[in-house]
């Protein structure tokens, strides 16, 4: 069993269903995402944060599925968009994250974008969105996001994803992908018997 596999099969065991019926593509490994602290996923203006005490600290491995969204021409809209997020302890593999006891901790500020969301670690900064801007220099750094996605979209890339280092002192960085949603229903976190966090999963956009 491969890894796109084990986070299905959590999935499917926790009734999260995902037929694939609108073109999704599958599961990629996106990146690692350093982990100080609690960690977030959810559109970079969003209101409210959840941040997850979930992981250890250190560098973990990031899955994205993504589906391909039908499009009408001039629509201003990702021809493919991630509609769910694994995060996977470093050194984890796809039978410790199945064999894990999940919990879904999902409540009512799992705000998912309309064009784009981050995950990363909270690193004593709540406002994502804000710490990208004072990093980059660009004002609005959601359009400058979007803008970069685009490019990677129309160069062929398959599966547009943006690294971006918010916090030079710790190393901490946000991914940066395309979604459409208002909010992530579903977030199970999987612990294996010594309380060890070993994946965090993000699914049922809605």
């Amino acid at each position: 069993m491969d890894m796109s596999a084990a986070i299905e099969t959590v999935l499917a065991d926790h009734g999260v269903e995902r037929s694939g019926e609108e073109g999704e593509s599958g599961w990629h490994p996106a990146g690692e995402v350093v982990v100080r602290g609690g960690v977030a996923m959810n559109a970079l203006d969003a209101p409210e944060m959840m941040f997850l005490e979930a992981l250890p600290e250190g560098r973990h491995q990031v899955y994205l599925s993504y589906r391909d969204v039908p499009r009408e021409p001039g629509e201003d809209r990702a021809a493919r968009e991630v509609d769910a997020v694994a995060l996977v302890a470093a050194g984890a593999g796809p039978q410790a994250v199945t064999e894990a006891e999940y919990q879904d901790e999902a409540d009512d500020v799992n705000f998912v974008g309309e064009h784009l969301s981050a995950l990363y670690c909270d690193a004593g900064r709540w406002a994502i969105g804000r710490a990208l801007q004072e990093v980059s220099g660009v004002a609005d750094y959601a359009d400058h996001a979007l803008a970069e996605l685009r490019a990677q979209e129309a160069s062929g890339v398959a599966h547009p994803v943006l690294s971006v280092v918010f916090d030079p002192e710790s190393g901490a960085n946000a991914l940066i992908f395309p979604t459409c949603a208002d909010v992530s229903s579903t977030i199970l976190v999987g612990r294996d018997e010594a309380g060890e966090g070993v994946c965090v999963v993000w699914a049922d956009f809605d």
